[in-house]
């Protein structure tokens, strides 16, 4: 004789309920990427349509220096020493200045 029939199934009703809350998150998830997605894909449309900037300036007609340095700025007496580190030499005659440490 048999005893009594199968046994009833387990309840899932608690994993059933997760599994649907879960889905539901990830399509939320899913339509704001979306939404996301087709906005950025709007703006850089709106980008690569956008009419060219306006033209530059136009060129110089002639050359001009890059650095605009006034010729008096120099005093008359560095003048003849040279430029930069040159005039601050020791070794040249006329070219360093007068109070300078000369070690030798």
């Amino acid at each position: 004789m048999c005893g009594g029939g199968a046994p009833s199934p387990p309840d899932n009703s608690a994993q059933l309920a997760l599994q649907r809350q879960q889905i539901e998150e990830s399509n939320k998830r899913y339509e704001a990427d979306l939404a996301r997605a087709q906005a950025r894909e709007k703006e850089q449309r709106d980008i690569a349509n956008a009419p060219p900037a306006p033209a530059p300036n136009p060129t110089a007609m002639a050359p001009a220096p890059a650095l605009e340095i006034a010729t008096g700025a120099i005093a008359p007496t560095q003048r003849g020493a040279g430029m930069g580190r040159k005039r601050l030499r020791s070794d040249i005659p006329g070219a360093a200045p007068v109070n300078t440490l000369n070690i030798g």
